[in-house]
């Protein structure tokens, strides 16, 4: 056995010990203290007297039998069981007898001896609460709920005294612990929004309505109790212990420029202890969470991801009473790191955080963003938050980030390097193409999904087939589709712009023009028209590779229609929005949809035509319409608004024995193809032969692909 694991064992014997050694003697003496002092500082002809007479006859009937005290002196004789448990001898038209009301007193102060060695939960809030800045009287307040909770009798008695009004349970503390003078701080303390919420120490149980005893969060007194915690492990154990990184910061070179501002804006707040909140939002999958954890990674810090343990993060019909823990522990991590110079906190899926949320006619709920807001503005630990949609949000709320971050879907390259880190961590090896082709082919899987599949896949094969498995395994668990997380489209491996047929002469000029102006920040529009299948989208494919941006590929028809729930205006800005904030290349298909049939450029609509150039001139990237096959030759008004046209044809044979070549690997006798041949052709070739869908040498495919073609095609090779 190692020394590590020789220590690792002795510790776990010496909380086994420490366990079986504990005892109650010490919360006993307090719990009975905190009664004597109540019943001494109460006068017996007060109403209060009554309750406590009448409660302690309640609860500790049978105890006081046990022991022979004589309390009360006399009793209500009962009849029946259903008598005598209605009929007690105390009520508002009863006197308490003196002799009764000593009774009490003797009894609670002879058994209320605090010489017994202080328990461990004692030990430990005392520990906390120096850190939390908390007062004696609070942390005397704490210890005595944790006393009264830990006995059935006199939690009950606790219940009885406060009556369902939850105002009392304060007062009542503050008596029992010696500090009535403390009943304001203690009252202010105790509230909904007070210092004990805040920092996610207690919440309110019983059986009233209202649930007002407070008792201390079962996950904090499960922590407290532990007779082995000591100063070193005491934060661990109450915020939980740091995240790491599966990514490093050289996976999202994409956000190169806003990742050194948000690291710098870290690293210069945790010097002046200052407030900073940053804030990362994008899509499901986007990779939001590893961004975060590769930004603390960079900079050497501790990342604690708060509220995310299963006491915290419960699914819950009560949506508030979980924002509330999720808060309380969020402040809760705020004061115990408070000071420290190596931590940042990660508040992932933060939305439950206000109730309302994720219903689009509220904003916020008030007391919730309240609470959001003081926490926001009051924090000194660094904290990165995620979140989906921004939009649900209140704008008091968003005002609060000192810097944000929109995180769209990696582009290829992005994607690419991700796939190179987890293979390689996972010891999988797959060739350049392999690679390159999951990056294409799965363009919206998480990154924290890429790392699972190669990890489930060592095991099942360690090669790209097996890898397939688990992502489709896991699409149809989450989506319940197997193909859920494959791209609509994706550039072939054997793509080469050297394919493209079209009236452009000079090509690689061309993208040369379109990257100059991709990286100054200016609007470029470039509009492809021609035969279906002769590459106008895969073009706009590549170049967005070429450009290390991600493909926006969305149907025109789509955003310039009105819907009920959105005019074509706004869809029409969220896509510009979208691409400008995720470094995204628009790929605008059918372009028909600027007509007034809907097909052809004949006749473009005035009010569409205006809506996409005006936001094209204000798009500080380059645009791309397609337009289809059928929408026919006369485009010429349509073109007089792009900066560029390309025309794309068939191939020459020349052209298409050099494309055969590329994608089936075969010479062929290009003069036996039929007419009007294009790319796509072969494209489609060589995935139906890989599928063993057609047979027969790749002329007689083609021939037979050619006569399965649809008159029309909305989204083309």
């Amino acid at each position: 056995m190692s020394a590590v694991q020789a220590k690792k064992v002795t510790s776990q014997k010496s909380a086994a010990l420490a366990i079986l050694e504990e005892n109650d003697d010490y919360l006993e003496g307090v719990r009975n203290l905190g009664l004597y002092n109540l019943i001494n500082a109460v006068d017996p002809k007060n109403r209060f007297a009554k309750r406590i007479c009448s409660q302690i006859e309640i609860d500790f009937g049978d105890i006081f039998n046990a022991l022979d005290v004589n309390f009360p002196k006399k009793r209500k004789e009962a009849k029946t069981k259903e008598d005598r448990e209605k009929s007690y001898y105390f009520s508002d038209s009863v006197e308490i007898e003196e002799a009764d009301w000593e009774t009490l007193k003797e009894y609670f102060k002879s058994n209320s001896s605090l010489d017994a060695e202080m328990d461990s939960f004692t030990k430990n809030i005392k520990k906390l609460g120096n850190r939390l800045n908390l007062s004696e009287a609070e942390m005397q307040a704490l210890i005595m709920v944790h006393a009264f909770e830990e006995s059935e009798v006199y939690l009950n008695v606790f219940q009885g005294l406060v009556e369902g009004n939850q105002a009392k349970a304060p007062a009542i503390l503050a008596v029992m612990t010696g500090f009535e003078h403390d009943v304001d701080e203690l009252t202010k303390s105790f509230g909904p929004v007070g210092k004990f919420a805040e920092f996610g120490l207690i919440e309110y149980e019983g059986e009233f309505e209202q649930k007002p005893v407070p008792v201390i969060r079962k996950y904090l007194a499960d922590v407290l109790s532990d007779g082995t915690l000591d100063e070193n492990n005491l934060v661990e154990e109450l915020v939980g212990k740091p995240v790491d990184a599966s990514l490093d910061i050289s996976n999202f070179s994409h956000f190169n420029e806003e990742v050194k501002d948000i690291s710098d804006q870290i690293r210069g707040t945790i010097e002046r202890e200052e407030r900073c909140n940053i804030l990362i939002h994008g899509p499901t999958g986007s990779g939001k969470t590893e961004l975060a954890q590769a930004i603390a990674h960079s900079l050497g810090l501790k990342m604690y991801a708060v509220g995310e343990d299963n006491e915290t993060n419960t699914e819950s019909p009560d949506d508030y009473k979980t924002s509330q823990k999720r808060l309380g522990a969020f402040n809760h991590a705020q004061t115990v790191l408070k000071g420290s110079k190596d931590v940042v906190l990660k508040m992932d899926e933060f939305e439950d955080l206000v109730p309302n949320a994720s219903d689009t006619t509220k904003k916020a709920d008030p007391q919730s963003k309240i609470l959001l807001n003081n926490s926001l503005t009051t924090a000194t630990v660094p904290t990165i938050w995620i979140c989906n949609d921004v939009e649900k949000f209140h704008p008091s709320f968003l005002n609060r980030f000192d810097h944000s971050l929109a995180v769209g879907y990696q582009p290829m390259h992005v994607r690419r390097n991700i796939w190179g880190h987890h293979l390689k961590e996972n010891g999988i090896e797959l060739d350049e193409n392999e690679i390159t082709f999951l990056a294409r082919r799965y363009d919206k899987v998480a990154p924290r999904t890429i790392g699972q599949a190669c990890h489930g896949a060592r095991d099942i094969g360690a090669d790209l087939d097996a890898i397939q498995r688990k992502l489709q395994n896991n699409s149809k668990l989450m989506y319940g589709d197997r193909y859920a997380t494959e791209a609509d489209f994706y550039l072939p491996l054997n793509y080469d712009i050297d394919h493209v047929s079209s009236n452009q002469q000079d090509l690689p000029g061309l993208v040369e023009e379109l990257e100059k102006a991709t990286a100054e920040g200016r609007s470029y529009s470039l509009f492809l028209k021609g035969k279906n299948g002769a590459g106008k989208t895969s073009l706009g494919f590549y170049l967005a590779e070429k450009f290390k941006m991600e493909a926006y590929n969305l149907p025109l028809e789509a955003l310039l229609s009105d819907s009920p729930m959105m005019p074509a205006e706004q869809k029409l800005r969220n896509a510009f929005t979208a691409a400008a904030d995720d470094n995204g290349l628009l790929i605008l298909e059918n372009a028909g949809a600027l007509s007034s049939d809907g097909r052809s450029l004949e006749k473009l609509d005035p009010r569409l035509t205006k809506m996409l150039t005006e936001r094209m001139s204000k798009h500080r990237k380059p645009v791309i319409i397609v337009a289809n096959e059928d929408a026919g030759d006369t485009t010429g008004e349509f073109e007089k608004l792009m900066d560029k046209t390309i025309s794309f044809k068939a191939l020459t044979s020349e052209q298409a024995g050099r494309v055969a070549k590329s994608f089936t690997g075969e010479d062929i006798d290009a003069s036996a193809l039929p007419k009007n041949v294009v790319v796509g052709d072969f494209a489609s070739v060589a995935s139906t032969e890989k599928k063993g869908l057609v047979k027969g040498s790749v002329v007689e495919q083609v021939k037979a692909l050619s006569e399965l073609k649809t008159e029309r095609r909305t989204i083309g090779f």
